[in-house]
């Protein structure tokens, strides 16, 4: 058992670095994170609106969503800059995956539109 948590505890504390040197290299946004805040509340407002607004409401609702997205972008973005450069692939992947999400999006309304 002694043997195990000496085995074990070097790997953990040398996780808890990382995390914590990856932690450091994000930088705070705060007028990102208030635009986060913001978006989040006006989603919650309409959300609670009564929707006979001629699709005009739900139309908001994606574009928050999408403002959104675009938001936690610019967020990865500036720290990865901060980061020197350093390309995180998970990241990247989310990202490809949301504007492919955003590109669906926009050709089905597009499609509903037409009907």
């Amino acid at each position: 058992m002694r043997k195990l948590k000496k085995a074990v505890l070097p790997i953990i504390s040398g996780f808890v670095m990382l995390v914590a040197a990856d932690v450091s290299l994000a930088k705070r946004q705060p007028a990102m994170e208030n635009a986060i805040r913001a978006l989040d509340n006006a989603e919650r407002i309409l959300r609670k609106a009564i929707p006979n607004k001629g699709g005009h409401r739900a139309k908001a609702l994606r574009l928050i969503k999408k403002a959104k997205r675009e938001v936690q972008k610019g967020i990865k973005f500036a720290n990865k800059r901060a980061a020197g450069g350093q390309y995180k692939q998970r990241q990247d992947r989310k990202e490809r995956v949301d504007s492919k999400r955003d590109q669906f999006e926009d050709k089905t309304r597009m499609l509903r539109q037409r009907q």
